[in-house]
């Protein structure tokens, strides 16, 4: 091995040692890792505490607001179904003053038919 490739064995050692040593320097140790890991745990937990609360948010929510859609819709059908039944009320008063002239008029009827058959029994001299 000659000289000049002894030195350029011995410049990139000297490199290697320098990256390893900057690596170890760098390096996390085991309980440092330990507490990154149980800090990363507890925001996770803590995150999902919130994502579940927030859901739980918007559950209630949206459940308050279906309640208040179907009790509105509750409202207007009563609603309607009070103003169906009124004017069904009024249909059946109507009805029952329509029949009432109507058999008026056929009692009127029914008498005058009498006078006639009356008054015809009269002019024939029966």
């Amino acid at each position: 091995m000659t000289d000049e490739q002894f030195e350029w064995f011995k410049q990139r050692f000297d490199e290697l040692e320098k990256d390893i040593e900057e690596i170890k320097n760098n390096m996390v140790t085991k309980d440092e890792g330990m507490r990154i890991a149980e800090t990363l745990e507890l925001i996770t937990t803590e995150t999902a505490a919130t994502t579940e609360a927030k859901a739980e948010d918007k559950a209630e929510a949206t459940y308050a607001m279906m309640e208040s859609l179907i009790q509105g819709q509750e409202k207007r059908l009563s609603d309607r179904l009070s103003r169906i039944e009124e004017q069904m009320k009024v249909i059946a008063e109507s009805s029952l003053k329509v029949h009432q002239l109507v058999m008026n008029l056929a009692r009127e009827y029914a008498e005058q038919e009498k006078r006639i058959f009356q008054l015809e029994r009269k002019v024939s001299g029966d």
